[in-house]
């Protein structure tokens, strides 16, 4: 069925169902587009979240060189146990960070790179500790050697590790922080290009409904303003089977039934007008006639006398 020819209940429902099916359909991807650009953001935050157990773990390392510095510099026993009490703080925070590590890297990537601080921190750990019992042992010189030769080294290697992993991560925060730029952005333009179509066709949508409404009440005013004025001869054309042309079939079948009227009455009036023409001819006659009988009694009279 056409168009034209729904109710217009049926055209308003339509129209109001289309827009509400639009904002339906815009939500729904806007929310889906922020979901994308949540997840990224997400990524985005646990990789910061990794860069920070990292540096944690390297301001420890860092605070435990210092901490061996120092213990070849004091010679009070007390600054000394302070420095390795320190020392095995450090341990247990990097230890901490280690374990949160393991349980949030996933990539292989990145395991291998944490495997590698590991491995490093296997190596440094015993030189550390040979260290600290040489310094107990008030063996100083065998302290700086091993400061020098054995800690420092896999102390390095220990960095340098950690550095690769900061870096990994840096890499992968970048890319998702990006990614989630692009994500934002592209959901930007979808809600903007389906913001654009909602209205483009809603106003397509209105045009439709107000011209399939408002086009057949203007004919039916027309029309009703016409034969007011007396004029029955309007043509009305029918084309629809809405309510407008219901009244416009209404209005045609009012339209044609005065024309009947008017032309009934018209008949009658000229029959009337046959009727008063005859009456009034027959007078004549009868009145004629009347006066030939009136001038034969005058005349019959004169003759008698």
């Amino acid at each position: 069925m056409s168009f034209k020819h729904w109710k217009i209940r049926h055209k308003l429902l339509a129209g109001f169902g289309a827009v509400i099916l639009l904002m339906v359909l815009m939500g729904s991807i806007a929310l889906l587009e922020l979901k994308e650009v949540n997840a990224k953001l997400h990524l985005a935050s646990a990789d910061y979240q990794k860069t920070v157990q990292t540096h944690l773990i390297k301001d420890a390392l860092n605070a435990t060189a210092r901490n061996m510095r120092n213990l070849l510099i004091f010679d009070d026993p007390a600054a000394r146990a302070l420095e390795i009490a320190h020392m095995e703080e450090a341990t247990r925070t990097i230890n901490g960070a280690l374990q949160r590590l393991d349980t949030t890297v996933q990539l292989e990537q990145g395991r291998a790179l944490l495997r590698e601080v590991a491995t490093a921190r296997a190596e440094f750990l015993p030189a550390r500790e040979r260290l600290v019992d040489a310094v107990k042992a008030q063996r100083m010189d065998e302290a700086k050697a091993l400061l020098i030769n054995d800690v420092r080294p896999v102390q390095r290697r220990y960095m340098d590790a950690l550095e690769r992993f900061v870096a990994f991560q840096g890499e992968l925060m970048a890319h998702d922080t990006e990614s989630a730029e692009h994500e934002a952005q592209f959901a930007l333009t979808v809600i903007v290009g389906l913001l654009a179509l909602a209205i483009v066709s809603s106003t397509v949508i209105v045009i439709t409904i107000i011209s399939g409404v408002v086009a057949p009440l203007s004919t039916a005013v027309a029309v009703a303003k016409q034969v007011a004025a007396g004029d029955l001869t309007a043509q009305i054309a029918v084309d629809r089977q809405d309510e407008t042309g219901e009244m416009l079939a209404a209005l045609q079948l009012m339209n044609t039934s005065l024309l009947k009227i008017v032309r009934e009455v018209r008949a009658g009036t000229e029959s009337v007008a046959t009727a008063s023409e005859q009456i009034s001819s027959s007078n004549r006659d009868l009145s004629s006639r009347t006066e030939q009988q009136a001038g034969t009694l005058e005349e019959t009279a004169s003759s008698m006398e």
